[in-house]
Parts: structure tokens; C-alpha cells; sequence
């Protein structure tokens, strides 16, 4: 459950103004040619391949060829607007990346005691002793644990389809895309050294662009030609 909790953190971030991509022409044009204060000038060179958007083509039910861009007016609007709000809160700064991934990493580490840990550390705290915290999860057991439940998270997500009307996959759809700017610039401006490990937002961003295409493909089914 914690990755579902950090994919969403990942979402509300974007919500509440995360995102970059307000400039974004093509798969081919760069995707940050500009930043407030030139924070994060050298993101300037990041292409949407680098993000992970990718347009996608299929066939309808009906045989319709269909081809959805890698981004679209309307999410590109979206994202404007949350670049504006990010703005308007003061947010553009590595600081913010770097301390994000610390928390995170807080998050998929904590490990709350058992019954008889708790009963353990309670006795320890009357007595006056001493008690040794349980020995934090390695790096690789973090990342096994989390890859299992975002499968079953997306799994849920994808199974949702059927039921779903188009309005609410394009949402889907747009949430993705904000979060997969989102996971491009904190792998740029992540805490190596206390933050989560890059393969934690790599994994998080393969899913999502998974997902993303899945979402896709099921619009271009229904015969969706514009989002």
C-alpha cells in the first residue's frame, strides 16, 4: 500500500503545482526551455522521450488508424497551470526536491513495532533501559516490496477500465502525465546520499508510462481522436 500512498503523493503534487512541461511542442522539442530564476536551467535539455511521454497509435473497434500526441493542448494547459501555481507558492527549488525524496524515503522505511516490540519497548522505557529500533529495511527489499504492490496497484487501475467514461480516462491519463514530470525532476534534483535510490523513481516511472500507454490504447479503442 505505501507505493499507492507515494504514487499518489506523486499526484497531489502535481495537483497543487509540480509540474514543469508548460513549454513542450513535441517528442522532439525540449521539454523545459523555461524555468523561473533559471533554477533549473540545466533541465532545459530534457526531451519528452527523457520524461516519458511517448505518442501512441492503434486501431479502433471500428478500424479506425488513430495516433494520440505525447501530450495534448489540454494537458499541456494543465500543466501551465500548475507551473503557475508553483510560482504563485514560492516552490521552485532543488531544496524542495531534494527534501521531498528524504521524506519519502521516511515513508517506505518506516516500520511500525509489533505488539510485542511495543510491549518490549514500554517494559524498556520503565526501567530506564535502553531500546534497539528494529534495523531498517535495505534499499532492495524496499524495492521488491514496493515493484509488487504498484503491479497490483496499476492491475486495479487498468481493471477499472470497462467501467470508466472517457472524461475520466483522459483525467487518468493527464495525471499520469503530471506525475511523470513530476518522477523526471526529482530524479534530476534527488538526495542520493539520504533520499530514496534513483531505481525506487525509475520503477515508479516505468509503471506510470505503462499505465499511460494502457490508457491510451483504451481511448484509441473507443475511437478517441483528440484529448
Amino acid at each position: 500500500m505505501r507505493i499507492r500512498q507515494y504514487i499518489l503523493i506523486f499526484l497531489v503534487i502535481t495537483i497543487i503545482g509540480f509540474s514543469l512541461l508548460s513549454c513542450l511542442k513535441s517528442s522532439s522539442g525540449k521539454v523545459f526551455p523555461f524555468l523561473p530564476n533559471q533554477i533549473f536551467a540545466d533541465s532545459n535539455q530534457r526531451t519528452a522521450d527523457d520524461v516519458g511521454l511517448y505518442s501512441v497509435s492503434g486501431t479502433s473497434t471500428s478500424g479506425e488508424q488513430i495516433v494520440l500526441p505525447a501530450i495534448s493542448e489540454n494537458e499541456r494547459s494543465a500543466i501551465e497551470a500548475s507551473l503557475k501555481q508553483m510560482n504563485d507558492l514560492g516552490m521552485m527549488n532543488t531544496s524542495f526536491w531534494e527534501e521531498s525524496s528524504r521524506k519519502g524515503r521516511e515513508v517506505l522505511s518506516f516500520q511500525p513495532l509489533s505488539n510485542s516490540q511495543m510491549n518490549d519497548k514500554i517494559m524498556a522505557n520503565l526501567k530506564g533501559e535502553s531500546y534497539s529500533e528494529p534495523t531498517p529495511p535495505s534499499d532492495t527489499y524496499i524495492l521488491e516490496r514496493e515493484t509488487r504492490a504498484a503491479d497490483n496497484y496499476f492491475s486495479k487501475v487498468e481493471e477499472s477500465f470497462p467501467n470508466l467514461t472517457v472524461v475520466q480516462l483522459i483525467a487518468i491519463r493527464t495525471s499520469l502525465t503530471l506525475s511523470l514530470v513530476t518522477i523526471r525532476m526529482q530524479l534530476d534534483y534527488n538526495d542520493k546520499s539520504l533520499g530514496l535510490p534513483d531505481t525506487m523513481f525509475l520503477m515508479v516511472r516505468k509503471k506510470t508510462v505503462e499505465s499511460r500507454e494502457k490508457v491510451s490504447k483504451e481511448l484509441i479503442n473507443r475511437g478517441v481522436k483528440s484529448i
